[in-house]
């Protein structure tokens, strides 16, 4: 009796929060790598018009990272399954620097492949990081890392989207834009200084600890069987709508602002209210979202905003009113984050995890790249109307997407 209760607390301790010595380097890893997930797209999308590259390169430039993302995230489960989430991450880090730095010095040909590297890096990470999590803490400390990864995307996007053109116009582009590996360059050696321990164990501090590969045959059924449940495409379907106005607001906004008669100026500063709301949401209200048992209110809450300040925008466009539709509006947009962190906290471990992630991630981008194309074809009445039908198709989403349901192969 006494060996079996010993053996029980052991499991019991075993199966404790992981401590100090994980979440030191764990921690400064995943946010490290968060303030890239969408950087290096903001930040080339801040002075692509001042590179002086040719009219296709700047198209391709503007459509690839929506649809690099798609495709790269397919990768996902198969590096993993191969060599382990720790590796593949220090290999994201290890590309995330190489392709940055190759921005500036191929000339177009290496803005190019730098920039396809740089999204193929993020894809990937940006899959693994929620699953990685997930296996090494407890489900209350990985919900508030998840949480904290997707509000360090914004924080990213805000900074880079601001920093970029002052640095550009003080220093250069290629100052500019290389400045931005330095966060990868930091978490390289958190990544690389990995030590095999299993999950919810203690690790040596400053170090980020490894998932082991995952060979197993019985694993593997997530990747065969996941598309046979409903609720990963509806989860896919969710975030790639989400996805779409992200992407759709941020081009489109100045154009409804404009449309409105609000001047040029004040339009850009609306724009950048817009961004500075949703930067705050996805620190405060979409932090609290994904840390919650049910995701539901805030899904809703956060997708009502958006759907509000695009309607306020087309039926009241005054120029007040319209600083009271940009901030719903970057509170709409806000609702990204909680959605990246999604497949991490449905899946039923982190085998899965990535699966799904890498299914969501695939058809929602994939989905999302329709949006700026569709818009580009159509009248500002009939975007608008396109924009809000995607709005209340996500808002009858949200209650199912938002129960705290696993998400299992079947």
């Amino acid at each position: 009796m006494s060996t079996t209760l010993s053996c029980a607390r052991s499991a019991t301790r075993s199966a404790e929060p992981a401590g100090p010595g994980i979440g030191v380097g764990l921690v400064a890893g995943v946010l490290l790598l968060a303030l890239l997930q969408r950087a290096p797209v903001a930040g080339l999308g801040a002075v692509l018009p001042d590179l002086g590259v040719a009219p296709a390169l700047a198209a391709v430039l503007t459509a690839a990272p929506a649809g690099c993302i798609a495709v790269a995230a397919l990768a996902a489960p198969v590096l993993e399954r191969r060599w382990g989430s720790g590796r593949v991450l220090a290999g994201c880090a290890g590309l995330l620097v190489a392709a940055l730095g190759m921005r500036v010095v191929g000339g177009q040909v290496g803005l190019l492949v730098g920039s396809l590297g740089a999204y193929s890096a993020i894809a990937v990470a940006g899959v693994v990081i929620p699953a990685h999590v997930r296996a090494l803490l407890a489900p209350r400390r990985a919900a508030a890392l998840i949480a904290g990864w997707a509000a360090a995307i914004s924080a990213g996007v805000g900074m880079a989207g601001a920093a970029t053109p002052l640095l550009a116009a003080r220093w250069g582009w290629q100052e500019a834009l290389v400045i931005q590996a330095v966060p990868a360059l930091l978490a390289l050696p958190l990544w690389l200084r990995r030590q095999p321990h299993a999950p919810h164990t203690e690790g040596a501090a400053g170090a980020v600890p490894v998932i082991p590969a995952q060979r197993s045959r019985g694993r593997g059924r997530w990747h065969l069987r996941l598309r046979y449940n409903p609720h990963s495409w509806l989860l896919a379907g969710f975030f790639g709508l989400q996805s779409l106005l992200a992407v759709a607001l941020l081009s489109y906004e100045p154009v409804l602002l404009r449309a409105a008669g609000v001047e040029a100026t004040v339009a850009g500063w609306m724009v950048a209210v817009t961004m500075a709301t949703a930067i705050v949401t996805t620190m405060t209200l979409g932090a609290a979202t994904t840390r919650a048992r049910h995701q539901t209110a805030g899904l809703v809450a956060m997708t009502s905003s958006a759907g509000l300040g695009l309607a306020g925008v087309w039926l009241a466009p005054t120029v007040v009113l319209c600083w009271v539709w940009a901030v719903l509006l970057g509170v709409g947009i806000s609702v990204l984050g909680t959605a990246l962190a999604l497949p991490g906290l449905r899946a039923s471990d982190h085998v899965g995890a990535v699966r799904l992630g890498a299914m969501v991630q695939s058809v929602g981008y994939g989905l999302a790249a329709a949006g700026p194309a569709t818009l580009a074809f159509v009248s500002t009445e009939v975007g608008v109307v396109f924009l809000l039908g995607c709005t209340v198709v996500q808002l009858a989403l949200a209650p199912v997407v938002g129960n705290a349901e696993t998400i299992r192969p079947r």
